[in-house]
């Protein structure tokens, strides 16, 4: 796979001027997907 360093300096610039918020508890379900579980608890802010 070819590393593209202008798409990964992309990606950190939208990480670093936006304001993320993750928060589902472990074994929590999609809204909307009811089927979809998170596996894992995610939190980042």
């Amino acid at each position: 796979m070819k590393f593209d360093r202008e798409f990964w300096d992309k990606c950190q610039k939208l990480v670093d001027e936006s304001e993320i918020i993750i928060d589902r508890p472990k074994g929590s379900r999609h809204p909307r997907f009811y089927e979809a579980v998170y596996p894992l608890k995610l939190w980042l802010s």
